[in-house]
């Protein structure tokens, strides 16, 4: 069975577009989302854009945010440049779980000096993740944490938090 990393990376490879929307199917469009997502990453600083984010001071403990800059933008809809994938060299493929891979895809992305935004969280709606409530709480910590564990040690120390920019 094919990872949530590798996956990624195979719709990067076939994708044609300038930009890519990773929908989750448990997000409802509600909204014009793609026209603020498409100006904002219009911005050659911006990496990564979507409607839901998370902020950080420790890599440990983070905080949704729906507007501003942020760590991360949270994978059930983020919007980023073809270019800026590639260039970050796309998805972790040892990311099997969808889980923590799109906080690493983002700090991968801060890394390289691109901003991440939030905007567009009243152009959208989180319905029940369908993959999350499927598994057993005990299963649910176990892959979480497997990844977890891969994105903190890949990034603490590094230069990819807010705070450590200003």
């Amino acid at each position: 069975m094919i990872g949530e990393g590798a996956a990624r990376n195979g719709l990067i490879r076939v994708a044609r577009g300038r930009m890519i929307l990773m929908l989750d199917c448990s997000v409802e469009i509600t909204g014009d989302l793609y026209g603020p997502l498409s100006r904002a990453l219009a911005d050659p600083t911006v990496g990564l854009a979507g409607p839901w984010g998370l902020r950080t001071t420790d890599l440990k403990h983070f905080d949704e945010v729906t507007s501003g800059e942020a760590e991360a933008v949270q994978g059930y809809c983020a919007a980023a440049r073809r270019e800026v994938l590639l260039e970050i060299g796309g998805f972790d493929e040892r990311y099997r779980f969808y889980r923590n891979l799109d906080i690493a895809v983002s700090l991968a992305a801060r890394e390289r000096g691109y901003r991440v935004v939030t905007l567009g969280a009243d152009c959208a709606r989180r319905h029940e993740h369908r993959v999350w409530e499927s598994l057993s709480e005990d299963e649910r910590l176990k892959r979480s944490r497997r990844n977890f564990d891969r994105m903190y040690s890949r990034f603490h120390g590094k230069p990819v938090l807010i705070a450590g920019r200003d």
